[in-house]
């Protein structure tokens, strides 16, 4: 396998923290099957050891602490190299953090000589992935999975900064450098984010404080909201168009209604501001103060390679001296994203409609070129609010009829597809093709999915009817102490005491379960030895009564537990562990440490009084799923009198620089 160098391996983030499932396997090929220590005794030395797995080079300054060449194969050397990997993960500074993590560690032995001397080398192959989950389920997470994979597992950190740089080119706005600083704070708002970018004839900065609240259990998975200010100075080719707002949303996404991640999202936002402009074209405003109300409503599906989302927005605008509403917008937007064997396509049909009920801002006409207008003010939801055509500068396809600035309708499609042609895979084929590693990587889930499931119980409306029991069966428990002291039953005394504070302590997310089993030890404590320690042969009129009221309070919690919808429980936990079974294969099967794809684009919008057209294509660049850089040139086929004949567009992108706790 090729290595990385050394400024390669620094370059490349540290992307994964782990979760480790040790292994002890020995013999592959021509070696002995047996353990480790057994073939020391036989003689067998270590040749060389080999660290097999994502990005493996960053182990490589543990070669020190791992078993080393002429020494004796022992299970303990090959064990405190497995500890020395640990330790050292367990310091990396990782990059991307997420609630659930995958890994697995095999040693194993290979290259064994069958005669004196009797050497081998001992590998150690790792396989190791971070799941995003937050958002998980949204059309913009499944697209980033299905059309690039990498990217998609690399999800923003929550960590206390975070900074991502981005640069691009466009005819409208030439160069134009920004980035984007996100400071995390355990408050209301989570983090405040300020982006931005600038170039000679462009610029847009905003500041946005967000917070956000999951609430897995309830209809409404997924709760977000900020509040923030943008400012935008954008060039047009009749003048420039400038915006200042302060903007508040809410935006509500539901529990998904299946494992094929079909969910509701809602969102309304409240925005307002000045509008300015130089251009004249009555009867618009060229410049205004505003108000709006926006509301989105949306459907996002996704299956293992196919992502779609479609969303209507409504908006009511108003100016200052004008009724009550000045003018009104409605947008829709569909949108796909899929892969076909190796072939990634996005797709998107938008349109939308402007109606004038009196004074209108001459910004808010529908104004097209190769970039978006995204209708909300910000966070993880994209609805497209403008015809886009890569072939035309950004802002440039504002021409209406009569001559009028921009339109009051429009109706555009975009497709575009690429196709990987060199890959170099971040998993090793060895690793890919191991059985061990998969079935190993299986059962990690497997047993998640039986942890949620288990968890899930306690959510059931039959298991919560025992937490209203709880104070009555805490009062008999501690009349069983009393009782029991009394006639000088310790053990008696000792379990009832030991069981009411357990009671005491319960809250409604834990499982009664256990307070039924059979005790394995001389120390349980459960109903059953409960029973037997203070019941067992006893003839005390009182203490037979609380005899019965305690088998009542069994009887009781055994009723209640079977009547647990199990079959509910487990879909749930199916549910749950979907994606992240989904983004595992993904991960082995198609994340790159580099990759090159050749794309091609497809424009064309109706756009009053006439209609648009790009085609063209270009190179996109990944390295290791943290940058990304995109060249296209949309040549115009439409092209009329003062049209550019087609439009170079460039965008370079990181996931994210540097980050800090």
């Amino acid at each position: 396998m090729p290595r990385l160098s050394a400024r390669s391996r620094n370059a490349i983030p540290k992307l994964f923290a782990f979760l480790f499932l040790p292994f002890t396997l020995a013999g592959q090929g021509t070696c002995p099957d047996l353990p480790f220590d057994a073939l020391g005794q036989q003689g067998y030395v270590v040749r060389r050891v080999d660290i097999v797995g994502p990005l493996s080079g960053a182990l490589d300054p543990l070669r020190p602490r791992l078993p080393q060449p002429s020494t004796p194969v022992t299970n303990n050397e090959i064990e405190a190299g497995k500890a020395a990997i640990r330790e050292d993960i367990a310091k990396w500074r990782i990059l991307f953090d997420s609630p659930i993590s995958v890994t697995v560690v095999v040693p194993t032995v290979t290259h064994c000589t069958n005669v004196a001397p009797f050497l081998l080398t001992v590998e150690y192959r790792f396989f190791t992935t971070k799941i995003p989950i937050a958002v998980s389920r949204s059309f913009e997470a499944r697209s980033a999975a299905v059309t690039d994979p990498g990217r998609s597992l690399a999800s923003r950190s929550e960590r206390r900064l975070e900074f991502t740089p981005n640069l691009g080119y466009n005819r409208s706005e030439q160069a134009f450098p920004g980035g984007r600083l996100a400071i995390f704070v355990p408050r209301f708002f989570n983090r405040v984010i300020t982006e931005g970018y600038a170039s000679a004839r462009a610029s847009r900065a905003s500041v946005f404080a967000e917070g956000g609240a999951d609430r897995l259990d309830a209809a409404i998975a997924r709760i977000d909201w900020r509040i923030g200010y943008r400012y935008v100075d954008q060039p047009t080719n009749r003048g420039p168009l400038r915006d200042a707002r302060i903007a508040a949303q809410l935006a509500l996404t539901s529990k998904p209604a299946s494992e094929s991640g079909l969910l509701w999202r809602y969102a309304a936002a409240l925005e307002g501001g000045t509008q300015r402009s130089d251009i004249q074209s009555a009867p618009l405003l060229p410049s205004a103060h505003f108000g709006t109300l926006k509301q989105a409503v949306g459907l996002t599906f996704n299956t293992w390679t196919q992502a779609l989302n479609l969303s209507y927005g409504f908006q009511l605008g108003r100016v200052p001296d004008s009724g009550i509403v000045s003018y009104s917008k409605h947008i829709l937007d569909l949108s796909h994203a899929g892969r076909f064997k190796f072939l990634q396509v996005e797709s998107r049909v938008n349109a939308g409609v402007l109606i004038q009920h009196g004074p209108t801002p001459l910004n808010e006409r529908f104004i097209g070129g190769g970039g978006q207008v995204p209708f909300l003010s910000g966070g993880a939801w994209v609805v497209n609010a403008n015809p886009v055509v890569r072939s035309i500068p950004n802002f440039w396809l504002n021409s209406g009829v009569g001559g009028q600035f921009g339109s009051d309708r429009f109706a555009a499609f975009n497709l575009t597809a690429s196709l990987p042609t060199w890959r170099y895979p971040l998993v090793p084929r060895e690793l890919r093709n191991d059985r061990r590693i998969r079935d190993a990587i299986d059962g990690l889930l497997t047993s998640a999915e039986s942890i949620i499931a288990a968890l899930e119980k306690t959510n059931d409306a039959a298991h919560q009817a025992l937490f209203a029991t709880r104070d009555s069966f805490q009062s008999t428990l501690e009349a069983v102490e009393t009782r029991a002291l009394a006639l000088n039953l310790d053990r008696c005394a000792d379990q009832a005491a030991t069981m009411a504070a357990r009671i005491a302590d319960l809250r409604k997310s834990n499982f009664w379960g256990p307070f039924l089993d059979q005790p394995t030890d001389p120390d349980d404590v459960t109903l059953p030895s409960l029973q037997t320690a203070c019941f067992t042969n006893a003839a005390d009129p009182k203490l037979l009564a609380l005899a019965t009221k305690v088998e009542a309070h069994r009887q009781n919690i055994a009723t209640q537990i079977s009547r647990i919808d199990i079959a509910r429980t487990r879909a749930i936990a199916r549910q749950q562990l979907a994606f992240p079974r989904r983004t595992v294969n993904t991960m082995i099967e198609e994340m790159d440490v580099f990759s090159i794809s050749p794309v091609a684009l497809f424009d064309v919008a109706a756009v009053s009084p006439r209609s648009y057209f790009a085609v063209g294509g270009g190179l996109r660049l990944t390295l290791a799923s943290s940058f990304h850089f995109t060249l296209t040139y949309a040549y115009n086929p439409g092209r009329r009198k003062g049209e550019a004949p087609g439009t170079l567009l460039l965008t370079l992108g990181f996931t994210n620089l540097f980050g800090s706790r």
